[in-house]
Parts: structure tokens; sequence; C-alpha cells
């Protein structure tokens, strides 16, 4: 069965939601058959929680586990025999969070599952619901016990090896897009980028990049060049704001780009090759789109460390035919999916 829960409590009383929990979670359990050891023996009831790629900002497990704890005003793991096991994950969606928790018996036989949904870009908001849906799946009168903290006794007995908490994975992620910019090349330069983001649990997302730039040329009276332009960049990107359907970050890094310059019509025509190395620094806005697929704007400027000239020579002179410029304006569009 599934059900959200509702931002507040409003007026329901204890005995209401102890019943609602129970029909939701129990009701595929037989009347006939307990799903606990005998009353008066000591129970424990491991919490197994996993946080999806995108959810790394949600409650951990070991916070989880101390919530539930404070509810029951009990430890729930250590050497006794066991009578629940609690499962839960919790995923991003496109306006928020989604969390599904599963009760198991003692033998891996699921009794009930409950889905708790959150509209908000702040996914600690599931906190007190999920303490609250799991304490009433293991014991229907936690409703009615304070809040606070554990008694000693059982305070100590948290040095008992606990279930450990699942390791946060590394996401990656792989993005293709357009762009266009001003003083890349002599007109508007219309490029693309392939990237691969690197987003480990404790730093910031990290992106390398590969991009490249449609052929350009400019002309003057005595001939002219076409230019080529492509090359590597790695970016880190902090995060200004994470988790539902918007995201924004700041990235900053380098570009390092190998410029080509072919004259035609000139009496005389050469080829020069030149390396450009750019700091590069953008903002940039997602839109997620689901689960794994996500839309990015970012728009930046790079600053190129060296500027090469390119000149042509007439006997007497030697005009510049194009020099990047001093700051180079870049529009980018594109989609990720998560690997």
């Amino acid at each position: 069965m599934h059900a959200s829960v509702p931002n507040g409590m409003g007026g329901t009383s204890h005995t209401q939601l102890a019943r609602i929990a129970t029909l939701l979670l129990i009701a595929r359990a037989s009347a006939a058959e307990p799903v606990s050891p005998p009353a008066g023996e000591p129970t424990t009831h491991p919490v197994r929680w996993t946080r999806e790629a995108g959810a790394t900002s949600c409650i951990a497990e070991v916070d989880l586990v101390a919530g539930v704890e404070q509810r029951l005003g009990r430890a729930l793991t250590g050497d006794r025999a066991m009578a629940r096991v609690i499962e839960g994950r919790v995923e991003p969606t496109a306006g928020g969070y989604r969390a599904r928790i599963v009760v198991l018996d003692e033998r891996g036989a699921a009794l009930g599952e409950r889905e708790l949904v959150e509209d908000s870009p702040d996914c600690r908001k599931l906190d007190d619901k999920l303490t609250l849906v799991i304490a009433l799946a293991i014991d229907p009168d936690a409703v009615t016990r304070q809040r606070g903290t554990l008694p000693s006794r059982v305070r100590a007995s948290r040095t008992i090896p606990v279930v450990p908490s699942a390791p946060e994975r590394w996401a990656l992620a792989l993005g293709v897009s357009g762009a266009a910019a001003l003083g890349v090349l002599p007109g508007l330069g219309i490029g693309g980028r392939l990237s691969f983001t690197i987003d480990p649990p404790a730093v910031p997302p990290f992106v390398i990049a590969a991009s490249g730039w449609a052929p350009d040329r400019e002309t003057l009276a005595a001939g002219g060049s076409r230019f080529t332009r492509f090359g590597l960049g790695a970016r880190m990107c902090p995060r200004l704001r994470a988790g539902g359907r918007l995201g924004a970050g700041l990235c900053g890094g380098v570009e390092v780009e190998r410029m080509t310059a072919t004259g035609f019509d000139f009496d005389t025509n050469q080829r020069a090759v030149d390396w450009i190395v750019s700091v590069a620094a953008e903002a940039v806005v997602t839109a997620r789109l689901g689960n794994r697929w996500s839309a990015d704007l970012g728009i930046g400027g790079w600053v190129p460390l060296i500027r090469p000239r390119i000149v042509y020579t007439d006997g007497t002179k030697t005009p510049t035919v194009y020099q990047p410029a001093a700051v180079a304006a870049v529009l980018q569009l594109g989609i990720t999916v998560a690997l």
C-alpha cells in the first residue's frame, strides 16, 4: 500500500497515527502468525538505509537510527533475537525527494511498505516523517512516548556493534551541449562540448570536457586566414543549490585549446599553430528532467593567458589578421545523463 505523509500532523491523535501506521505497514502480515519473538524476549530491529545518487544531502543511516531510538526510548540493535528488519531508500524526484520503507520479518518476507514524498528541495524535511513511520512499524505505541535523550542504559548499548551505514557512492554523469561564443574566433563561434562529471561524496563535482568550434575565417584585402580551434577543459563546480527541480552551481577551471590559422589568397600562404590557455568561470543552472536526466544552461567567460597574433607582411609592415579577445563570452546549453 502507498500513501503520502502530510507536512504537518495537525490534530491527528496518537491512537489514530498508530492505527494508520499499523494498517499500512503490517497489512500483509497474517493475523495468526507472530511477527516478533515471544513476549518478554529482547529483540533487535536492524535499519538498512540507502541514499541514491543525488540524495546525499538526506539523513544518514546513523542519524536515522538515532532518531528512531529516541522515539522508542531504547536501542534497535544488539546481540538479541531479531524481530523485524527495516529497509529503506531515498531518491531525488522532479520536485523533491521520495523515500520507500519496507518492513521484513525475521525470515525476510515483506510485511508491508510505505512511500513518503517530500515536494521540497530540502530533503531533511523527511527526517521526522521517517523516524515516526519506522518507530510505528516497530512499536505502534511509540507516538505516546516523549522524544528526548536516551536513558543511560540505552546509550551504553550503542557500543554494541550495529549494522554499518552504507558508504556514500560516487556519482558519474555524461553530458553533451552546444555552445555559442564571442571572442574565441573572428566571428560568432559555434561549437559543441562533450563532458564527463565525477561527483565524489565529500568534495564538489569535477568536470572534464572536450570542446570544438566550427571553422571560421577572417578576410582582408590582400587575402585571409581560416581558423580552427579545439581542446580540453577541466572545472571544479561547487553547488550553490542542490535538490529539487532546479539546481545551480559556479564552475571554475582552465581551458587548453589548439588554434590553427591557414592563410589563403596571399602571395605566400602559411600555416600557424598556437596553444591558448584560458582561465574559465561559468554559472550553471540545472533543470532536473527525471531521475537520471537533466538540462544544463551555462554562461561564462574565458580569459586567455596567451593571446597569439596572426599577422601577414606586405614587405613594409605586418598588419594583424586576428587576435583572440581579452575576454571571451561563452553560452552553453546541453543535456546530462547520470550513469
